[in-house]
């Protein structure tokens, strides 16, 4: 029975192109800064709505607190009461409308920081890369055929 084996030494292999540095004149790369873009916008979006049901749903748990208490209060025929409700109830509204505001204007700011190529810009660049992709596929093919040109040469000359 054969005892294990070493593996033998090791050689390295052909370089690859690191992928945490992809080469920004490939157009397949430029399509993933596209899709990222893009998710970038909709993950924007999805903030927002975020932002705006919760602002809904504190409006609605209040709006729902005052109306209960103001109908105690009314059944009682309290009128002082109902009217400081109704001040209460505005004022908290309107922080609730000021916080919606300040998250919305908070997350756009961020969006714009954060995203430094626009999505617009990518796609003005699409034609560029592939232009260039043509143009370096057809220098590589003629090379390939210079240097079999060559070697064809060479096999028939010796």
């Amino acid at each position: 029975r054969p005892g294990p084996t070493r593996p033998g030494p090791t050689r390295p292999g052909p370089t690859r192109p690191d992928p945490a540095r992809p080469n920004p004149n490939q157009p397949n790369h430029l399509k993933d800064l596209l899709k990222v873009s893009t998710v970038d916008a909709l993950q924007t979006q999805v903030d927002a709505y975020k932002l705006k049901s919760d602002a809904g749903t504190e409006v609605e748990q209040l709006l729902h607190f005052a109306a209960s208490t103001a109908e105690k209060h009314v059944a009682k025929a309290d009128p002082t009461t109902a009217a400081k409700l109704t001040q209460n109830k505005k004022m908290r509204l309107g922080k609730v409308e000021a916080g919606l505001k300040k998250g919305l204007e908070d997350l756009e700011q961020r969006a714009q920081s954060t995203s430094l190529m626009n999505g617009e810009r990518l796609k003005e660049m699409v034609p560029g890369v592939k232009a260039k992709l043509l143009d370096a596929t057809k220098a590589r093919e003629e090379e390939v055929g210079k240097i079999l040109s060559m070697l064809r040469a060479a096999l028939e000359g010796s």
